[in-house]
């Protein structure tokens, strides 16, 4: 120290992760926007038509969901998803027939995974159990759950569906005794 200088202390801010260096954050790296399709192409996009036929089935619409998802197979007549989609809207207006003719169809694409095979089995099941045909609903939820992990869904739905053949088996007991 020199005649007449004053000793200046510098404090530095304590690291809060003792390893990194001193300028380096570990905020997230910010991703680049996806650029937007140009023209009109994002509203013939068999993916865009999905999810607006989401939208639609979400509010509960689901003549104009059925709409979307018929249009996005139009773009792409092999779309999984569009297919699943429109049968769950033909279930929930029961036109049972309609549901299940989408369910063959993506049956017939072949090469489905486990998974995919489990989905349209479930699906193929609540079909089945809208128009009565309990057993065949449990066989082929039996068949679902066998394919994937047990899950609990399945086996309440399988459980939903035995108590709904026993009120059914019941209530064809109660008719025949009334007549």
């Amino acid at each position: 120290m020199r005649n007449n200088e004053t000793v200046t202390k510098l404090g530095f801010t304590p690291k809060i992760f003792p390893h990194a260096a001193a300028r380096e954050t570990y905020e997230p790296p910010k991703p680049k926007p996806i650029p937007k399709p140009e023209g009109e192409l994002d509203e013939t996009h068999p993916i865009w038509l999905k999810d607006k036929g989401n939208e639609f089935f979400n509010k509960g619409d689901y003549e104009s969901a059925i709409n979307a998802y018929t249009e996005g197979l139009k773009a792409d007549n092999k779309h999984m998803i569009c297919l699943l989609n429109r049968s769950a809207c033909y279930l929930k207006l029961h036109e049972l027939e309609n549901a299940l003719k989408d369910i063959e169809t993506l049956e017939s694409f072949g090469d489905l995974g486990d998974k995919a095979i489990a989905v349209c089995n479930i699906r193929k099941a609540a079909i089945y159990a809208w128009g009565g045909n309990y057993d065949a609903a449990i066989a082929l939820y039996k068949e679902a759950a066998y394919r994937i992990d047990t899950d609990e869904g399945i086996a309440g739905d399988m459980h939903k569906i035995e108590i709904r053949k026993q009120s059914q088996i019941a209530k064809e007991a109660g008719d025949k005794y009334y007549r």
